[in-house]
């Protein structure tokens, strides 16, 4: 068997939320409320380990499954932390995700180095680019969910 052909996609969204830190942390570590507010996204959790979860993306049939583990998880009431270990099928990589407060809101930072199948070196930087507006735009509806 071949093994598939993949490269690697990175990208930052890095936004300002007019919300309380706490709160922007609880919902970013809500595995499963996400498809709240990240577009056709659906999350399940696993029952035997809240850090344990697959996202669908997509639609029906079409949804991408994304395996994830969220591990070295820290929140200190000024700066939270969490690394995100993405499993496969499809999407192996990971996802540091960062908040700190910003005034009278919080800073996220998201920032995601995956290697995506079938996608040729040539476009990553557009996937890249779409995909850290894709993010940015995700979290901005996270504030309105």
């Amino acid at each position: 068997m071949a093994a598939r052909r993949t490269n690697r996609v990175v990208f930052d969204a890095d936004v300002t939320l007019a919300m309380p830190l706490e709160r922007v942390w609880r919902e970013l570590l809500d595995w499963g409320g996400h498809g709240r507010w990240i577009p056709m996204t659906r999350v399940d959790v696993d029952p035997a380990d809240p850090n344990r979860f697959v996202a669908w993306s997509g639609l029906g049939k079409l949804a991408l499954e994304d395996r994830m583990h969220a591990t070295d998880i820290q929140f200190d009431g000024q700066r939270g932390t969490c690394h995100v270990n993405k499993l496969g099928p499809v999407l192996v990589g990971f996802a540091d995700l960062t908040v700190t407060a910003a005034g009278t809101g919080t800073r996220v930072q998201w920032h995601e180095d995956v290697a995506v199948p079938y996608v040729p070196k040539a476009l990553t930087p557009v996937v890249a680019k779409v995909s850290g507006m894709l993010f940015a735009f995700a979290l901005k509806r996270l504030a309105k969910a």
